[in-house]
């Protein structure tokens, strides 16, 4: 396989993950405030931005060990995004606060394992996407 295959092949790939992640973050957006009007593409930003972090934490010499340290990772996530900018006031198209750390650290199973996420709650049940 040449060079220029594999690099259309990948370009595909990943437009096919991005594609899937951006409809799966529209489905569980509609579960958990169906009311919200925002641009899909700021959710995946702000979800692949949690992961990154996560997974560079998680790859440091001293990673996440116990539920606490855990629970403070998704706490200051949270903390950090949610004072970017006042919930009244969010740029044109892009998520409150709020509604940008809810539903961008709630995709990742470590979330709902640090702070033993109630399957009845609605948060537990909104799909989790698999985001890549």
């Amino acid at each position: 396989m040449s060079n220029d295959a594999l690099g259309q092949g990948v370009r595909r790939q990943k437009s096919d993950d991005y594609l899937r992640n951006k409809a799966c973050l529209q489905r569980e957006r509609g579960l958990l405030e169906p009311d919200a009007a925002y641009d899909s593409n700021s959710v995946l930003r702000a979800a692949l931005a949690v992961r990154a972090t996560l997974e560079a934490v998680e790859a440091s010499p001293r990673p996440l060990r116990s539920r606490f340290e855990r629970q403070m990772f998704f706490r200051r996530v949270c903390f950090l995004t949610c004072s970017r900018t006042p919930d009244q006031a969010p740029a044109a198209g892009e998520l409150p606060p709020r509604l940008r750390c809810n539903l961008a650290v709630r995709n990742t199973g470590l979330f709902h394992a640090a702070f033993r996420c109630d399957p009845r709650r609605r948060l537990a049940r909104a799909e989790v996407c698999e985001l890549v």
